[in-house]
């Protein structure tokens, strides 16, 4: 496992937790929509188990990548460096920069990691103590369903954030640089 190759790893590990997660969230609001809550709640559970996994693939996919010299060609000297230049990479469906979005991605792949959030400057934790929920709100930028039905979303400082977006929007970065295979 050790010795697959960047793009192998993309494929089979980054990319496939995406598309799984992002599978479920359609299923989920087609099981919202019908008759049984059951199998509504029962998908609510698979879409979040499915985020939390592709949030921890792709936010540490940056480690892999340096680790096998995908990435030779940024300076950094360090993790923290590392994470500030793949930064500056995602990219927003209409084509603006999502700066943040590696910053959010990373605290909820922390948070789901250790337990808690212990970066509060980033993101905002309601009352409920949840990092990644489900819920109808409309998220910022447009971005996610904007007509009421249940996403995987963020709290932030700034608003609630659809996490396919930032999904897709980090997912974008690195496609971007490294000529990876897209969603």
């Amino acid at each position: 496992m050790g010795g697959l190759a960047i793009d192998t790893h993309w494929q089979r590990l980054v990319l496939t937790s995406v598309r799984e997660f992002m599978q479920w969230e359609v299923i989920l609001v087609d099981l919202y929509k019908g008759p049984d809550a059951g199998a509504a709640q029962d998908a609510s559970y698979e879409t979040l188990r499915t985020a939390m996994t592709a949030a921890l693939f792709l936010h540490h996919f940056a480690e892999v990548a340096s680790a096998r010299g995908a990435l030779a060609h940024i300076q950094a000297n360090n993790k923290q460096a590392l994470f500030n230049t793949v930064g500056g990479w995602p990219i927003a469906a209409d084509g603006t920069n999502r700066p943040d979005d590696v910053k959010i991605l990373g605290e909820v792949a922390d948070a789901i990691k250790h337990g808690v959030l212990t970066a509060n400057h980033i993101i905002h934790i309601p009352k409920n103590g949840r990092v990644i929920e489900i819920s109808h709100r409309q998220p910022l930028f447009s971005e996610g369903r904007q007509d009421g039905s249940p996403q995987v979303v963020i709290s932030t400082a700034a608003g609630v954030r659809s996490f396919r977006a930032i999904v897709e929007n980090v997912c974008r970065g690195w496609i971007n640089q490294l000529n990876l295979d897209p969603i």
